[in-house]
């Protein structure tokens, strides 16, 4: 049996204006010509008009979750907010079968003068489900979010996080057919984000999930299909790792990006004490690694990267062969070689970091191989000066 579609749009699109006093002048007139039965031309771009939503369309079935990246701006959340029914399309289609659970904004829904009970009743309410419902799920709800101490406190003495869990909790148990969740699960604390996409691992199985997010890691882990927004138009949609594989090079400017699979990966090995998956050092230790690759044919001149980003997405170190090497970059040969890098010193802060792997052309404009968040480090210490953005080290062939 094929999967149910449960979100479609149809080269939906969706329009702003930059003043207020304009937008509020044009909603009127607009407003007027449609109870005249005249057209108010939605398709067409008034003065300081804009498009924040350009030609998207795509699907979502039951069972999957696609994630939605791009730079601030480029309309992702005005995408959930037209699947939500916050917005509607001034060009296109929106079609959403079933019950829609979104968190899209913190706070949203919840009125700051009632308590976090009598606002876990309103939201579910709101979310259509009966008060008997509410009942049965209200302790799972509760404990979910873990506000036990202040359920009986108005919202508005609440921090973000509290507002996060508990309108997240409300959400994810509404036993939603789509469910839609923005960038505001980054206030939450490391546990609880856990815990959030663990529940959506779970919903995937009965309902269609949107995620928006800045957090390539979490794009990469909990999406089956991922879609490039830029300049609010689409521009690719694919695997998670291709997405965001073009994301960054946009990101870094570039113009485009040609991905081969010449280059692969034979083996990685950092020399430290391993706990379970993730390698542990001290702050200032010196990292070798050993990197062994396989090639098809040869580039002269290629670029090793090795990218050091928290657990949020954010990058906050980079090695780079071209500048720590041996100023010429490195030389792949046909057949199986092995590379040994030394960074002479890791001068990270405490905490887990995610480690990836990129060799490209010199220009950067073709990715040979591409390796997103492959390996988890922490790091111990009570170090707590900032590491140079640009570690430095040297590389050689082994």
């Amino acid at each position: 049996m094929a999967q149910e579609t449960v979100i479609r749009l149809d080269s939906v699109s969706k329009k702003f204006c930059k003043l207020l006093k304009q937008s509020m002048v044009y909603g009127f007139k607009d407003i007027a010509s449609n109870m005249l039965g005249l057209s108010s031309h939605p398709e067409r771009l008034r003065k300081n008009e804009f498009w924040a939503v350009d030609e998207v369309s795509f699907e979502v079935k039951r069972g999957e979750t696609l994630g939605l990246i791009g730079a601030n701006g480029s309309g992702k959340t005005t995408i959930l907010k037209m699947i939500s029914g916050i917005f509607w399309p001034d060009k296109g289609k929106v079609e959403v079968r079933g019950k829609v659970g979104a968190l899209i904004a913190v706070g949203a829904g919840f009125h700051p003068d009632l308590s976090g009970r009598e606002n876990i009743y309103l939201n579910g309410a709101i979310l259509g489900m009966t008060r008997k419902e509410m009942a049965k799920k209200f302790d799972t709800i509760v404990d979910f979010a873990a506000i036990g101490d202040f359920l009986e406190t108005p919202v508005k003495y609440y921090s973000s996080g509290m507002f996060v869990r508990l309108g997240f909790a409300i959400a994810a148990h509404c036993e939603p057919d789509v469910l839609l969740v923005d960038e505001v699960l980054a206030v939450g604390d490391e546990q609880f984000r856990a815990k959030c996409y663990e529940r959506i691992s779970k919903l995937k199985q009965q309902c269609g999930v949107v995620i928006v997010s800045h957090s390539l890691d979490v794009i990469g882990k909990a999406c089956d299909r991922c879609m490039l927004i830029h300049k609010s138009k689409p521009v690719f949609m694919g695997s998670p790792a291709e997405t965001i594989d073009l994301y960054l090079s946009l990101q870094a400017g570039k113009k485009a990006v040609v991905k081969t699979s010449f280059l692969r990966l034979r083996s990685f090995e950092i020399h430290a004490k391993k706990e379970g998956e993730v390698y542990v050092m001290n702050s200032f230790d010196p990292v070798a690694l050993k990197i062994e690759l396989d090639s098809d044919v040869s580039q002269k001149e290629a670029t090793v990267i090795l990218f050091f980003h928290k657990p949020s997405g954010e990058l906050v170190a980079e090695w780079n062969s071209d500048v720590n090497g041996n100023g010429r970059g490195v030389d792949i040969v046909t057949g199986s070689q092995g590379m040994d890098i030394l960074i002479k010193s890791l001068n990270l802060k405490y905490g887990l970091y995610y480690m990836s792997l990129v060799v490209t052309t010199k220009d950067r404009l073709k990715h040979l191989l591409w390796i997103h968040h492959g390996w988890k480090l922490r790091v111990k210490g009570d170090a707590v000066a900032v590491g140079d953005y640009q570690l430095s080290g040297v590389c050689q062939r082994s």
